[in-house]
């Protein structure tokens, strides 16, 4: 055993005499050999504090008392460092999103408690916490991947980074970045090269299919930002629309807020989205993994962020993959913390656009949401 500074154990005094009654009214007083907070519990005892400590070994004291009995008892443990001295590095530096195969390497990792586990990420904002980065990998032994990254037009640079853990859960993270080319293209050509990506996945490895969906889901949201309000609203609604009461309303086979989508580049990218839907269910229910829980709910993280390209027929195929393929309504059903601020991240993009596409909320959806949405908040909202 050893303490690793963000995986604190919880200890236990017990008294191993077999006919010594534990109900004796025993009082139990804990110390700590260095200064870390702690929290007791009758005989249960927690460091709460995550700083970290450095060459030192914690000692734990208990002292066990009632009126006629007097016990004492400790336990040196170890500090476990995390790992040490290990570096990662990108090639080729700069690519085509969706397009360049990177290999994303770490080497040189010092840590006695082996064996060490690699996950590997991707963001495009270097502020950003490990919690809300797109996992490129699960926790592998592997030291490197091979894989597409996403990119932003005209280009842009993304932060890879690698968290390695060891064997007693104490974790390093580092960095480096690589340059994503995405020339500009038409609406159309993207949708078009994320069908033909969806069209090449086989069944032959599920985990690779379930990486690259959730790489489509992020390129998709991209796509998304950069046809999203392209013209001008009132008064001229981009020459597409007449303005009435300071709102657009759309010539035939136009659509958007400012009229300046074609209906059919719209009605392509619902196609696509509910497409990436279907292969997310299919992979989740032939590898029903926690890492791929993990990447469903981030690619569903991404496909439901932007209010403008989803309709009624999305949000209702992810609130029901929620419900029946990831059964999250489910009593039994425990989440980690990482998947809850997921679940909570695409529950409040539902509501957002349920709020914004009516006032009545009388849609199919979201009276459905509306249904399962306890918090007054949210129903204020709705």
């Amino acid at each position: 055993m050893k303490y690793t500074a963000t995986r604190q154990p919880v200890l236990a005094a017990e008294i191993e005499k077999d006919d010594f009654n534990p109900n004796y009214n025993l009082v139990y007083d804990w110390s700590l050999s260095v200064n870390l907070e702690f929290v007791t519990f009758q005989n249960k005892f927690k460091i709460t504090d995550n700083d970290l400590i450095w060459d030192q070994i914690i000692r734990v004291t208990v002292q066990v008392k009632n009126s006629t009995h007097l016990g004492n008892a400790f336990m040196d443990i170890p500090y476990n460092y995390p790992p040490q001295n290990g570096q990662i590095e990108v090639s080729p530096g700069t690519g085509l999103a969706l397009d360049t195969y990177f290999t994303i390497n770490t080497y040189g990792w010092i840590d006695e408690d082996a064996p060490l586990l690699y996950q590997f990420f991707s963001t495009f904002d270097q502020n950003s916490t490990v919690e809300k980065m797109s996992p490129l990998s699960d926790n592998q032994k592997f030291s490197f991947i091979t894989t597409w990254l996403p990119g932003k037009s005209p280009n842009v640079t993304i932060y890879l980074y690698v968290r390695v853990t060891d064997a007693f859960l104490a974790q390093t993270l580092v960095f480096t970045n690589a340059t994503i080319l995405s020339p500009v293209q038409s609406v159309a050509d993207s949708i078009n090269k994320i069908s033909n990506i969806l069209s090449s996945l086989t069944t032959s490895d599920l985990h690779e299919n379930i990486k690259i969906l959730g790489l489509i889901s992020k390129e998709s949201l991209n796509m998304e930002n950069g046809a999203s309000q392209k013209g001008e609203a009132c008064p001229t609604c981009s020459g597409h629309g007449t303005c009435l009461a300071e709102k657009c309303v759309c010539d035939e086979g136009w659509t958007m807020e400012d009229c300046s989508m074609p209906q059919s580049e719209f009605d392509g990218i619902i196609e696509t989205k509910l497409e990436i839907i279907d292969k997310l269910r299919d992979s989740y229910n032939n590898m029903q993994t926690e890492e791929v829980k993990n990447f469903i709910l981030q690619s569903l993280v991404d496909l439901t962020s932007s209010i403008e390209f989803n309709t009624e027929t999305t949000m209702a195929q992810i609130q029901d993959m929620l419900e029946k393929d990831l059964n999250i309504k489910d009593e039994g059903i425990i989440l980690n913390e990482e998947d809850q601020r997921l679940v909570a991240d695409i529950v409040n993009n539902m509501i957002l656009f349920a709020s914004q596409s009516g006032c009545q909320c009388i849609s199919p959806f979201c009276k459905s949401l509306g249904n399962h949405t306890r918090s007054e908040e949210h129903t204020s909202e709705l």
